[in-house]
């Protein structure tokens, strides 16, 4: 899982997990912050900012 959760961590900015229960948790040192945490009818939306994500320079983003 901590794999996964830093390559993800790398190529966006923010991650959104919808849950019907309180889990999963992401740890800091999977590359996440939590910013926020919302339960509606014991649904959970957690919005988290990734720590390690870097923006690519705008003319690299048009080369590719």
């Amino acid at each position: 899982m901590h794999d996964f959760c830093m390559k993800i961590a790398e190529s966006s900015p923010k991650l959104i997990i919808i849950s019907p229960h309180k889990f999963p948790i992401m740890k800091e040192s999977y590359g996440w912050k939590e910013v926020q945490n919302v339960v509606l009818d014991r649904v959970h939306m957690r919005v988290f900012d990734s720590l390690i994500f870097e923006e690519k320079p705008e003319n690299e983003q048009k080369n590719e």
